[in-house]
Order: structure tokens, then sequence, then C-alpha cells
């Protein structure tokens, strides 16, 4: 008699647990938009070969069409207590969530490329490259609408 008890509680914790999981993707559905017009926070941290690292932070002001131009950033990296100031141009695509892209930053940095993100509402994460071959960086970034 436990047994069959514990097959009712198993199934009615899965039919429970199916039924928040329809909820969610269909609210997860719902908050999915089809573009970024508007101002965005933009997070990386990149990795490159030989461990190198390097924080960046950037205001976006993307309009309707995924385009933005003069974004700042700013640029930190480890054992040292400057920064580095650049300004970036770029397009963000978006569709059913899924983030692609490509941002150019000035002063003849290597562009960075989308690989693969996803954005819900007012939050979104996702992992870029930047350069080719033996020279390429890995990012993970995250996007915040102000």
């Amino acid at each position: 008699m436990t047994h069959q008890r514990n097959r009712k509680i198993i199934a009615a914790i899965a039919f429970a647990a199916a039924s928040s999981l329809i909820a969610v993707q269909a609210a997860t559905a719902a908050s999915c938009a089809s573009n970024m017009k508007g101002t965005w926070h933009f997070h990386g941290l990149e990795v490159g070969p030989k461990g190198s690292t390097n924080a960046i932070t950037c205001v976006l002001d993307i309009a309707a069409n995924g385009m933005f131009s003069d974004a700042p950033c700013t640029s930190y990296q480890p054992g040292t207590s400057g920064t580095d100031e650049v300004s970036i141009n770029g397009e963000f695509m978006l569709s059913a969530c899924d983030l692609t892209g490509n941002i150019v930053i000035g002063g003849g940095d290597p562009d960075v490329t989308i690989k693969s993100g996803h954005v819900n509402g007012n939050l979104g994460s996702g992992i870029a490259t930047q350069g080719t071959g033996a020279k390429t960086r890995v990012m993970h970034f995250t996007v915040v609408k102000k």
C-alpha cells in the first residue's frame, strides 16, 4: 500500500512541476520583445589566451532597428588601477528572445560577435567572441534595460 501511495505522490509532484513549467514558458514567451529599443547596460567579462582577462561596461542607446552608435564603454584590467575608455557601434538582432549581433570597437580592435544570447523582458545574457584563431577572446555578457 505504501508503494502505491508513493507513486501517487510522485505523480502529483510531477504534474505540479509540469504545470509550473508550462506557466513559466507562457510568461516567458509573452515577455519576448520584437526589438531592444531603449537604453541598456552591457557588462562583459572577457577571457583571452593564456588567461588574460578584461571586464567591460557600456551604456547602449539601441534604436528600434537594433543599431547603436557612439556608446561609451569603460574597460578594466586586473593588476592595474587604471581604466580605458572607448566608444562602440554595432547592431543587436532579437528573434524570439534569441540575441545575435556584432560590436565594432574604435581604435582598430577586432569586432565582437554575439554568438548566442537570450533576452527576456529587461534582462539578458550570452556568449560572444572577439578576434580569430589563436588570439580569440571569449566573453560572457549580461544586458540590463534601464
